[in-house]
């Protein structure tokens, strides 16, 4: 019986890949036990600093009465006005409550997700007004810590895929979509490779005189 490649070992024995990923381990996530919280965590974060995602959390947890009053039912009687005044935009605020309406009707089923294809999470999360493929891919990877998952409209990940194949312009969704099919079944630890390639070469630039 032949034993499966762990993702790191495709990492390595990957000739385009293996140059970067000799020094480099695939993180492991486990399933969240709290989907509805971690999805919340991930609209307010979206496009902040760590710090001011954490701050803003933090007063809407606390304006709720703690982390496990964190629920559909009980954010659905929140008002945009109050969401806003945690530090969530009105986009962020709208998103939340149409997630809360979609969780408490049942059209996005989270007590059984974590059972769902790829496709199919995608499919429910995106019918959430705000939430859009790349959410989804951030909640199929993070959440649910699924394999195989191609953010293809992340810019880091094309701009970490650009330096690891030597590319002189930056490849565009269409392309990234493309050239992810020879890494299949693995693709969410080409992703992870791909942000650290990205992080090393910041890293590096900010140390040049």
């Amino acid at each position: 019986m032949v034993t499966p490649l762990s993702a790191t070992e495709f990492l390595r024995l990957d000739s385009r890949l293996a140059p970067y990923a000799q020094d480099f381990t695939v993180p492991e996530f486990p399933v969240t036990p709290q989907p509805f919280r971690h999805l919340v965590e991930a609209i307010l974060g979206q496009q902040l600093s760590g710090k001011a995602a954490a701050a803003i959390t933090h007063r809407l947890f606390t304006h709720l009465g703690g982390e496990d009053r964190v629920t559909p039912e009980n954010l659905v009687e929140t008002s945009v006005e109050d969401l806003r005044a945690c530090g969530a935009s009105r986009a962020k605020a709208n998103t939340i409550l149409d997630l809360s309406r979609h969780v408490i009707s049942g059209a996005l089923p989270l007590p059984i997700i974590h059972t769902l294809p790829d496709e199919d999470v995608e499919h429910i999360l995106t019918k959430v007004k705000g939430i859009g493929p790349w959410s989804a891919h951030m909640f199929l990877m993070f959440g649910l810590n699924r394999k195989d998952v191609w953010p293809i409209g992340d810019l880091g990940v094309r701009k970490g895929l650009q330096v690891i194949l030597g590319l002189e312009s930056l490849p565009d969704p269409k392309e990234v979509a493309t050239m992810c099919e020879m890494w299949r079944p693995y693709r969410s630890s080409v992703a992870h490779l791909a942000w650290h390639v990205l992080d090393r070469k910041k890293e590096e630039t900010s140390k040049l005189p």
